[in-house]
This record gives structure tokens, C-alpha cells and sequence, in this order.
């Protein structure tokens, strides 16, 4: 797979604006790659539906 340096970098730092972690930090790393598995499988409790 191809991916553009420029693309990288724009999406590793519009994940940076959303979500608040930067993946250049031991903690924003690691909450990239375990946050959405956890979130997923629940973690974060019951999600209110409106």
C-alpha cells in the first residue's frame, strides 16, 4: 500500500485535534492503539443512545 508522507502526517494530526492524543508521546500512542479496541469491547461502559 502507498501512502503519502503528506497524508500521514495530515491524519496523524487531525487525530491529534479530535482526539486530543499525540502519537510522538508514549500516552498518546498508546491510546491510539488500545482506546478504540477498549472502547469497542465496552470498556468504557454502557453508551447512551438518544
Amino acid at each position: 500500500m502507498h501512502l503519502h508522507p503528506d497524508t500521514v502526517k495530515y491524519r496523524l494530526n487531525r487525530l491529534r485535534e479530535l482526539s486530543g492524543w499525540d502519537v510522538h508521546t508514549w500516552h498518546g500512542l498508546s491510546a491510539s492503539l488500545l482506546g478504540p479496541g477498549l472502547a469497542q469491547a465496552g470498556a468504557f461502559g454502557p453508551q447512551e443512545r438518544g
